[in-house]
């Protein structure tokens, strides 16, 4: 029950995502196809612009420059998710960063864990409520099928989580 509840909300706050930033992500092929001069000089403006060294949560800052440019990679995608998550969700609430080699390169990618019990790299010990929203993705899935649901950013790495930001 509490899993479908999770599913349903991180649903509404990927949707909620797109809506906030309809220009999308910079990294991502399919938003560039949409306006590349558009979303790339939203880009640039964002990163310019964001003052990193803000008194706030960090999230508040990528979350908020992010909506006042409409655009942001996975980083402001998962911020934006994050607030919206907050204020209608359980806790804990996570703001992750996974990191990892993948492939040939470094991978970094941003997302929001929902209701983990345990703070390890072992889905198997998350919790049955668990889930995980990623926006940039477009994907929402419960938490034990984090290797599969991060196939593509992983390519057979390890799991690396680290945690941006919590709300316990």
């Amino acid at each position: 029950m509490a899993l479908d509840i999770n599913l349903e909300l991180a649903r509404q706050a990927v949707d909620y995502v797109r809506l906030k930033l309809p220009l999308g992500a910079w990294d991502k092929y399919e938003d560039l196809e949409k306006d590349p001069m558009a979303v790339i000089g939203c880009g640039v403006d964002l990163r310019l612009n964001l003052d990193i060294n803000n008194k706030d949560p960090h999230y508040v800052a990528r979350m908020a420059m992010g909506e006042k440019y409409g655009c942001g990679n996975c980083g402001e995608q998962a911020a934006v998710a994050f607030d919206y998550l907050s204020r209608y969700t359980t806790r804990p609430l996570e703001w992750v960063g996974l990191r990892g080699r993948c492939g040939a390169g470094i991978c970094d990618h941003a997302f929001v864990l929902m209701a983990r019990k345990r703070f390890n790299n072992d889905p198997s010990t998350w919790g049955a409520d668990c889930v995980v929203c990623d926006p940039w993705l477009e994907v929402v899935y419960p938490g034990k099928d984090i290797m599969t649901g991060m196939e593509t950013v992983l390519k057979g790495s390890p799991l690396q989580l680290m945690v941006v930001y919590t709300e316990a």
